[in-house]
C-alpha cells in the first residue's frame, strides 16, 4: 500500500486472493481509499476472506464512491449482504455502477438476515444505477 500512496493516476486495484482479512491488510486499504478514492474506477477484492466483518468495515470507508466493485468468493453470507445493500441504499454520494458478488453463500436461510430482499427491493429502486 505505501507504494501505491503517490500513484495519483492509478484506475484500477486488482488485490484478488491476497489473503486480505478483516484486520490491519484491510484497514491499510481502507486509508488508501479514503485518500485516492477519486481516481479509481474499478476495486477487485475477489478471492479475499473478508467476510461480513470485512464488508461492514469497508462499507464505512469511501467505497461507494468506485463505479466497479468486485466482492466476490470474499465470504460474505446474508448478513454482509444486508449491511452492503443498506449502505448502499443509505449513500446518495454512491457512484456504484457495478457490483460483483458471485461466489458468496447467501443461501443461509436466516430470516433475520433478508440479504437477498434488502438487495432486490434496493435494486428494484428506480433511482439505482447498478447493472
Amino acid at each position: 500500500a505505501s507504494a501505491l500512496k503517490n500513484n495519483f493516476n492509478l484506475s484500477e486495484l486488482i488485490l484478488e486472493h491476497c489473503g486480505i482479512s478483516a484486520g490491519e491488510p484491510l484497514n491499510s486499504i481502507k486509508r488508501l481509499l479514503n485518500k485516492h478514492t477519486g481516481f479509481l474506477v474499478h476495486l477487485s477484492l475477489a478471492g479475499n476472506k473478508l467476510g461480513d466483518e470485512g464488508i461492514r468495515a469497508l462499507r464505512r470507508s469511501c467505497i461507494f464512491k468506485i463505479p466497479k466493485l468486485d466482492l466476490a468468493d470474499t465470504g460474505m453470507t446474508p448478513h454482509g449482504l444486508r449491511a452492503l445493500s443498506e449502505a448502499l441504499k443509505s449513500d446518495e454520494d454512491s457512484v456504484v455502477e457495478r457490483l460483483c458478488l458471485d461466489r458468496n453463500d447467501f443461501a443461509e436461510m436466516d430470516n433475520q438476515a433478508r440479504g437477498i430482499s434488502s438487495l432486490v427491493q434496493f435494486l428494484s429502486d428506480s433511482e439505482c444505477s447498478l447493472t
